[in-house]
């Protein structure tokens, strides 16, 4: 498995849309923060993306976070779950695809 270069900046690991602070308060670097949060209608249901770089509590270094909620609000027919979870999954999973940029993916294919 390749090693993980602490030097790779963040711009590197996640696609532009993953990577900017909203309105362009900032550049992105080791001192900044931020924490974005979307929910949307995604038939059947919602999808909600949380997003962004930060710093826990006591922490040295940022990380980034990426969390994905895919829902329905109300009963569902046991005869549609299955379906339903393929679907969610394949949600979240382009999610994660969306936002990972070239150094991570190419990371990732070599940790195989």
């Amino acid at each position: 498995m390749t090693h993980f270069v602490d030097e790779i900046p963040w711009t590197e690991l996640l696609t532009p849309a993953f990577a900017t602070v909203p309105g362009g308060l900032a550049a992105i670097d080791a001192t900044t923060n931020y924490l974005a949060d979307v929910t949307a209608p995604r038939e059947p249901g919602k999808m909600t993306v949380k997003y962004g770089l930060l710093m826990a509590r006591g922490a040295k270094e940022q990380h980034f976070r990426l969390d994905t909620d895919r829902f329905v609000e109300g009963p569902v027919k046991i005869e549609e779950v299955s379906e339903l979870l393929e679907r969610f999954s394949d949600d979240i999973f382009q999610v994660f695809k969306m936002a990972a940029g070239p150094k991570l993916i190419e990371w990732m294919e070599a940790a195989q």
